[in-house]
């Protein structure tokens, strides 16, 4: 009874053991003569041993086709040919093989790459595994500046194509929906140096000669290939800070090249210079849009190629809106645009850009031009981003060196009226001319415009007046500019004060005060000009009103292009009877005030009303009909103003003025 009963279990275990091992497949034997059946379990004791046709059949797409077979051998052979890889930084090949097997006839390891790269494509079981295990393999196959691989340059070299291939295989597998997707990508961007090494994949053929004269020329092709579509794609599943760590990557690895300031986005538009290919004009622009990434080298390739290059109305788009993007720098964040940012691309050719493309997209027929209209429309923006940061210290500095080349620019738009005939043309030829305006330098007295040969004299209290001669200077100083000099802000002299009104306050930080300060400079520079250039639009804006012109508020505001000026009856703008009460005993019968609003650089921790401007100046009325010659304030009644106690509330309005 019990001999019986172990027959029957022997039998089972038997009929088990050849159920494990019924699947075969037909193939060459290893000793070379003829063919064999092989079973699952003599697949891993081949692959154990090293044999190189059984490695090399399992690279074969044909034979690992058979469903049957593949899932049998997986759990078997991917632990073996894993355990080989991972000692490929300690070990040589040749010492690996000696280990396995006296019989190994395996004769390079990129066989073993090439087996788990298509078991991985075939078979999701072992994606996992495979992900988890192939650290070492990594390592050595991304220093491409040692190229060692199982400790050798031979081994590296016959192995990354098949390495290169495995980890595109790898990355687009990932792309399926299965539930381990999440995980695998995870685990594959934290493997030291690879993401790095995917996007310097891309521009070996240009900035590698080291590893292109090592390769056969449609290895690297494909390898260059692979590298720029792998990068692309990466880019639409990361999030943004993973986005962020691929734009600005150097294109060359620094332990080849610990110099190398060349970022991915960067590397993308001199690509696009050589090959025209539309892609990566959109990847950069992926990038540039969604993370901001910018440096100077990105501003300078970007305008570089718009200045330059022959591009069709799809790809001036493109580069326009990315120049839009990165001038507003305010992605993210409750930050004004970058002064900085805005100065080096107007002295980069963002100009030279934009005419280019007026000129170009704006002479077309009619029906045509409707069409471009979001080019346009995001010339205008840029324009805007401009005008908005042109009183700050650096794009003011800026548009006034480029100031003759865009003048230039402009009389040779204005000469072609198939151009300057279109409104939206049109519009944007006024928005230049007015922060061209807007960023002279003028005679704070009489209006004068300096040259760059000028000698222009400053006011030694406040740094803010600008004059042609001391004669202007005294004349300025008697005609108010003492009080607005001394910062004397109080109720005593708040009908009087000539200067900056809102803040109150100097900001705690450094950065921002200093922002406030060249501001300030810059808007009392052209406060004269701005009031003289608007004065029959002022004039007919107060007949309308039918009250006397020391009855009128003039408010200029800068933040709009071209500036938008309105006159106000003061009883409009000072809304109570105490504050009303208080300007009319603290005017000037003979001047009328005007109030100039502008922005500045508040800084994101800043409340919103932080970066805004406020100043104020009083202007003899009589000066709107004869101009700044024809009356000598320093012994008219305007230097002798009386000066009432004002209401706590009249300061206020000012400030919400």
């Amino acid at each position: 009874m019990v001999s019986s009963s172990k027959k029957k279990r022997g039998k089972q275990r038997k009929a088990a053991k050849n159920a494990s091992n019924s699947v075969v497949l037909v193939v060459k034997d290893p000793s070379g003569n003829g063919q064999t059946e092989v079973t699952k379990s003599r697949c891993i004791e081949l692959i154990r041993m090293g044999s190189n046709t059984m490695t090399e059949f399992l690279s074969n797409p044909d034979v690992m086709n058979d469903i049957d077979f593949r899932k049998e051998i997986a759990d078997g052979v991917v632990p073996v040919i894993l355990g080989c890889l991972q000692r490929c930084e300690d070990e040589t090949f040749g010492g690996v093989i000696a280990s396995l097997s006296s019989k190994s006839t395996l004769e390079t390891p990129s066989l073993w790459i090439k087996a788990l790269s298509m078991l991985y494509e075939l078979e999701s079981s072992c994606r996992v595994q495979i992900i988890q295990n192939i650290g070492q393999l990594v390592k050595c196959m991304c220093n491409d500046t040692a190229r060692l691989f199982f400790k050798s340059n031979k081994h590296w070299i016959e192995s990354i194509t098949p390495f290169v291939k495995f980890i595109c295989n790898i990355l687009q597998q990932t792309n399926d929906s299965d539930d381990d997707t999440s995980k695998i990508f995870d685990i594959i961007l934290q493997q030291d140096s690879l993401l790095a090494s995917i996007i310097q994949w891309g521009f070996w053929d240009e900035y590698r000669p080291d590893i292109t004269k090592l390769l056969e020329t449609n290895e690297c092709t494909e390898i260059v290939d692979i590298g720029r579509r792998l990068a692309g794609s990466l880019i639409m599943l990361v999030n943004k800070k993973e986005a962020i760590t691929i734009g600005t990557t150097s294109i060359i690895s620094k332990q080849h090249d610990p110099n190398c300031t060349i970022s991915y986005v960067e590397g993308l538009m001199l690509t696009l210079k050589v090959t025209n290919d539309m892609k990566y004009l959109r990847t950069a622009e992926e990038l540039i849009v969604v993370t901001n990434l910018v440096d100077k080298g990105v501003i300078t390739e970007i305008l570089g190629f718009g200045v330059n290059y022959f591009v069709d109305y799809d790809s001036a788009e493109l580069v326009s809106n990315m120049s839009a993007a990165f001038l507003d720098g305010t992605i993210g964040t409750n930050e004004n645009p970058s002064d900085t940012r805005a100065a080096f691309a107007i002295r980069s050719g963002l100009f030279d850009m934009c005419f280019g493309y007026i000129k170009r997209f704006g002479s077309v027929r009619q029906s045509e031009f409707q069409h471009m209209g979001p080019l346009f429309d995001i010339i205008r923006d840029i324009f805007s981003i401009v005008h908005e940061v042109s009183l700050q210290k650096k794009s003011r500095k800026a548009i006034r060196h480029k100031k003759g080349d865009i003048e230039e620019m402009l009389v040779l738009l204005e000469d072609g009226t198939s151009v300057t005939g279109k409104a939206k043309c049109k519009e944007l030829v006024d928005m230049v001319r007015c922060i061209i305006d807007l960023n002279g330098s003028y005679c704070c007295r009489c209006n004068k415009s300096f040259g760059n040969k000028t000698d222009v004299k400053q006011c030694n209290g406040c740094g803010c007046m600008t004059y042609c001669s001391e004669a202007c200077q005294k004349k300025d100083w008697l005609n108010g500019h003492k009080l607005a000099c001394c910062k004397t802000y109080t109720d005593e002299t708040a009908g009087q004060f000539q200067g900056r009104i809102q803040p109150l306050e100097v900001p705690e930080n450094e950065r921002i005060a200093e922002s406030l300060k060249n501001v300030e400079i810059n808007i009392t520079t052209i406060q004269l000009k701005l009031f003289l250039d608007n004065s029959e639009a002022i004039l007919h804006q107060a007949r309308s009103l039918d009250i006397p012109l020391c009855d009128c508020v003039v408010l200029f505001n800068l933040r709009p292009c071209p500036v938008k000026v309105e006159c106000k009856l003061y009883t409009d703008v000072y809304n109570t009877p105490e504050v009303r009460k208080g300007f009319t005993d603290t005017r000037s019968r003979e001047n009328i005030t005007c109030i100039y609003t502008g922005s500045f650089n508040g800084g994101k921790d800043q409340d919103i009303n932080a970066s805004m401007i406020d100043m104020q100046r009083f202007f003899p009325y009589s000066w709107l009909y004869f101009g700044t010659d024809t009356i000598d304030t320093s012994n008219d009644t305007t230097s002798k103003r009386r000066v009432v106690k004002a209401s706590s509330r009249w300061k206020s309005a000012n400030k919400k003025a």
